[in-house]
């Protein structure tokens, strides 16, 4: 709701109250959340009707998304965790290989090789990065190892990150956690797996590619995030 038309923004409101009033009288359940939502989003800028607006703005509070604190990126012991996904075809065994030189290439981080996966780590202060990678020739092996690491451990999958063409995009998001902050879904057209990554974890943030997805993009995206 970033409108700075008063005049437009008065003319909106009016409407969402004329069809909240129609949905209510019609009894519809899907209308009243619709417009009820949308009148509670002009809370604090109503134009019109304030008391009314205040009042839906109460009843359908919307959580802040515009900003995600550093309280839902970090566990208890201030590592923010991470699990990327490779598939094993060409363009995967390309992608991990690019994906591992770059951070090789990056100060201040360190590779631990883990037969099926990899881990890549950074220290910063009481901050750490921890990512569990794994090697797409051990697809399902690597996976299932790096689960049964982080279950041993104790930890939550902070991060999620899909690296596999679109057709291997439900096999991630079948292992993405209802933990999951940040879900990156780098394949091409990632942006029509955002439902499916909302039901598994419906507050997580998500990147995802809207065109074709590419390493030479993803790849350093994911560093300077990182």
């Amino acid at each position: 709701v970033s409108l700075d038309d008063n005049l437009l923004l008065t003319q909106i409101q009016a409407i969402i109250k004329r069809e909240y009033e129609r949905v209510q009288a019609e009894k519809s359940e899907e209308g009243i959340k619709l417009y009820g939502l949308l009148a509670g989003m002009f809370g604090g800028r109503a134009q019109m009707d304030g008391k009314w607006y205040a009042e839906m703005a109460k009843k359908y509070e919307i959580e802040d998304v515009s900003c995600l604190g550093a309280e839902f990126l970090f566990n208890r012991d201030g590592s923010n965790v991470q699990q990327h996904f490779f598939y094993n075809d060409v363009d995967g065994i390309a992608s991990f290989d690019h994906f591992m030189e770059t951070y090789k290439k990056s100060a201040g981080w360190t590779i631990e090789e883990k037969g099926t996966f990899a881990i890549i780590t950074k220290q910063k202060g009481s901050k750490k990065v921890v990512i569990y990678a794994n090697k797409p020739q051990a697809e399902d092996e690597g996976m299932q190892d790096i689960s049964k690491e982080l279950k041993e451990k104790k930890v939550e999958r902070i991060v999620a990150v899909h690296r596999g063409h679109s057709y291997h995009a439900g096999k991630t998001i079948e292992n993405i956690t209802s933990t999951a902050s940040i879900v990156f879904m780098g394949s091409c057209g990632g942006y029509n797996n955002i439902s499916g990554v909302l039901d598994k974890s419906p507050k997580a943030h998500i990147i995802a590619t809207k065109g074709t997805g590419t390493m030479l993009v993803n790849d350093p995206l994911l560093l300077m995030l990182n």
